[in-house]
């Protein structure tokens, strides 16, 4: 009983602390006070590092298959990508039952990287589409889920912000995909 109480006061704590960091990143985008800071970086340490940190959220049964092709290094603000990807991935062990797998793949792309983070979770209602990326925006079929409504408003803004793009392709009850499109950036600009 005891353990079962600290179990939710952690949990609690980390949302709370998930949340607030959540308000701070976009205050500071929307003031102009995030900075970039480009740099090389290896892909699949990069992804080892993201499935390593989200491997603590799973849910029981839940898994991440990761999948790695091409260039093996990218030049881009970490910083950035991670929190993008960490919100992707967050989404879809939130909105993804027990037992069910969550995708991660990186590929090379016209552009530089393509990140894809694709679940078989809940995905979204034809009607919500066109407000999915819109701040405090949650979908209609996720009142029984904690959020907030201001992850893929994040991952957005954090495309906006390293020069990417960031689309979505989801079927109600059958899941959602995510692609984060990334320019390979030279360290001079």
């Amino acid at each position: 009983m005891r353990d079962r109480h600290l179990t939710r006061i952690c949990e609690s704590v980390e949302h709370l602390n998930r949340l607030l960091e959540d308000f701070l990143s976009i205050g500071k985008l929307e003031e102009g006070r995030s900075s970039l800071s480009f740099s090389d970086f290896h892909i699949g340490d990069f992804i080892a590092e993201l499935v390593e940190e989200m491997n603590l959220h799973l849910r029981p049964g839940q898994s991440i298959s990761v999948q790695v092709d091409g260039q093996i290094m990218i030049t881009s603000d970490k910083r950035i990508l991670k929190n993008a990807l960490l919100n992707l991935l967050s989404n879809a062990v939130k909105f993804s039952k027990e037992g069910q797998a969550i995708y991660l793949i990186s590929a090379d792309s016209p552009l530089g990287k393509t990140f894809q983070v694709k679940d078989t979770g809940i995905g979204i209602p034809t009607a919500d589409l066109p407000h999915i990326f819109s701040t405090f925006f949650r979908a209609s079929n996720v009142t029984e889920i904690q959020g907030t409504g201001l992850g893929l408003s994040l991952v957005k803004r954090y495309a906006d912000l390293i020069g990417g793009t960031v689309t979505l392709e989801t079927e109600y009850e059958k899941g959602t995909s995510v692609t984060l499109d990334v320019p390979n950036m030279n360290v001079s600009s």
